[in-house]
């Protein structure tokens, strides 16, 4: 019925703006998990699920979605839902990192997805709340210098452990090529949201230390204050890699 009140609404009500709104499909990882952290953070999306798709079939999936949970709705209609008490739904994709050939997807939804009876186009999902992962990262909640907790993305675990171990095995070698261009590829894969910076700074000050105390010579690698700043998501700041490398 909710699929249905959703088709109705839209013909009676459709806006101009309407044909030109999508799917969210980014090509920039940075945009994408910043536009996941705002709809976490400032809208209330904390139910979610993912799957890996191949990339061909981005534009096909983007049109179910939006045909079962209305993730086309423009915002002034998710408000109409919202207010009803229903869920609402949005979706982004990027592409899947080392695998071009492939898109991950993640649904995210309000909780009222949990409460939605039994046989609703919302239990087709196995919704989650725990703390949201996409690709090699999970939010989290972290502390912040001005004494505030704040949603930021970290690297998962598992990742950030195998980083670690690489870089060490190199230290602990001798091998001061191989981790310059480790820790230098840093900026290139890896979008610096705090969390993910709070955790190269770490990694990087035991590095450097190591290396000292094992080799008595200058740290070959990358430098703490290299590390940059992710600052805010507005248009202008959400500047894929390559750009802002140019810059």
């Amino acid at each position: 019925m909710l699929l249905i009140s959703y088709r109705v609404e839209l013909a009676r009500k459709r806006p101009p703006l309407l044909a030109a709104l999508k799917m969210k499909h980014f090509e920039d990882l940075t945009a994408a998990l910043g536009a996941i952290l705002i709809n976490r953070a400032q809208r209330d999306y904390e139910c979610w699920t993912r799957f890996v798709l191949a990339a061909d079939r981005m534009l096909a999936k983007g049109e179910e979605l939006a045909e079962l949970y209305g993730t086309k709705l423009p915002a002034w209609k998710r408000q109409d839902v919202k207010q009803k008490g229903l869920p609402t739904c949005v979706a982004i994709s990027a592409p899947v990192l080392g695998s071009p050939g492939k898109r991950e997807f993640i649904l995210m939804a309000t909780g009222k997805v949990q409460t939605a009876p039994q046989g609703s186009v919302w239990t087709r999902e196995t919704w989650s709340d725990r703390s949201i992962a996409f690709g090699s990262f999970v939010m989290v909640k972290e502390s912040r210098q001005r004494s505030d907790y704040a949603w930021t993305w970290r690297l998962q675990e598992h990742i950030y452990e195998g980083i670690k171990r690489n870089l060490i095995r190199w230290v602990k070698s001798g091998n001061a090529s191989a981790i310059l261009a480790e820790t230098q590829s840093w900026l290139r894969c890896y979008p610096m949201f705090g969390g993910v910076r709070r955790q190269f700074r770490k990694l990087l000050m035991s590095a450097s230390k190591l290396w000292i105390a094992c080799h008595g010579n200058a740290w070959p690698g990358l430098a703490v204050e290299q590390l940059p700043f992710k600052m805010g998501f507005s248009a202008e700041k959400m500047l894929p890699h390559s750009q802002k490398s140019k810059q």
